[in-house]
């Protein structure tokens, strides 16, 4: 009896420190490549996931994305955070099939849509009439940001490892006609490292940051220097202000673009080279985009419109989704790892 009492022991103690390796020991996120949209999944410690915006800009693309939401999250899983940047076609296709496949937590979004003289953005009706189903669920919070305050306190996951800060949204801009300028911004902090989601962030609401930023500078909740950046509006020339680069002052920069709006700007690239520059960091290691070898016709030089960053150009390449999303991996001692997405296994030493 004592013997198979020592056995059981054993066999329990060995179970707990194999459950104790397999637990995630990082955080990891994928920038999916789902043309020029946004679509990011989030895995965390304790079995945590977040997806931040959930689009493409043709439907062509929302299948792309859900089967890399369905690759990295099993649907017995559940999806702890659901945040919708903005009401914009590119960033909420797959809201729907989202919330058909999974439970989902929380859900924190906004409704202001585009003024009555545009047509209506169908995929919206789409995903707010799934995000009133999942809540009707009951099991799901509606954080509703047309109709609630931007929560201050973080989201915490990965058994108090992670905090998410929402750091600004909605009534930055309620008055302005485009929606992007309503965009919320989410921070990702873990292991001392900070990931900076900021959608379709515009000029507005940059502005709103950086004096939050400098106003309350011991406050988390308003900080947004951070080690990596999700560029604003897949890097427009009049997001990505040069100011706000050097408030967050990133080491890595990603920008979610495909082929289509000239995105990422020469404009906006070059604030951010200037910055990594300034700071003895190497560009074209430290600078990522979905649309790697994207060729767009730009514009004569002297019109004074928007060009396309030509980095990893190839002449005539059209960029097609689903070959260039980007990996981010923290560890829990801190080290950070940014690369072209290949086969997902994490480089953190285990």
């Amino acid at each position: 009896m004592r013997r198979m009492l020592i056995l059981l022991l054993l066999s329990t103690a060995l179970t707990l420190s194999v459950s104790a390796q397999e637990e995630l020991q990082y955080v990891h996120v994928r920038v999916v490549d789902v043309g020029p949209g946004l679509c990011c999944i989030v895995e965390m410690p304790g079995g945590d996931y977040m997806i931040c915006d959930a689009g493409s800009n043709r439907s062509k693309g929302t299948d792309f994305a859900v089967e890399q939401i369905e690759t990295a999250i099993s649907q017995n899983e559940d999806i702890g955070l659901l945040v919708i940047s903005h009401t914009d076609t590119d960033h909420v296709t797959a809201v729907k099939p989202l919330c058909d496949e999974y439970l989902v937590r929380t859900i924190l979004h906004n409704e202001y849509e585009r003024p009555g003289d545009v047509p209506k953005d169908r995929a919206w009706d789409v995903a707010a009439q799934a995000i009133a189903d999942e809540v009707e669920s009951g099991q799901c919070e509606d954080l509703n940001l047309s109709y609630c305050d931007l929560p201050r306190n973080a989201f915490t996951f990965g058994n108090g490892t992670v905090q998410v800060y929402p750091i600004c949204g909605w009534a930055v801009a309620q008055q302005e006609s485009d929606p992007n300028s309503t965009s919320i911004v989410v921070r990702l902090d873990y292991a001392g490292r900070s990931v900076l989601f900021a959608g379709d962030s515009m000029s507005s609401g940059e502005q709103y940051m950086i004096a939050n930023a400098e106003r309350y500078p011991d406050n988390p909740a308003y900080r947004i220097d951070s080690d990596v950046i999700i560029a604003p509006h897949h890097g427009a020339e009049d997001s990505n202000a040069q100011d706000f680069v050097d408030e967050v002052s990133p080491d890595y920069v990603i920008f979610s673009a495909g082929h289509q709006y000239r995105h990422p700007t020469k404009e906006a690239a070059d604030r951010y080279i200037a910055d990594l520059q300034a700071r003895g960091i190497d560009p074209p290691t430290h600078m990522f985009r979905t649309d790697l070898g994207d060729h767009e016709t730009n514009p004569p030089r002297n019109s004074g419109r928007p060009r396309e960053w030509n980095f990893g150009r190839i002449r005539g390449c059209i960029d097609r989704p689903a070959d260039d999303s980007v990996d981010i991996w923290i560890c829990s001692d801190g080290e950070i790892f940014v690369d072209y997405a290949t086969d997902g296994v994490c480089p953190c030493a285990q």
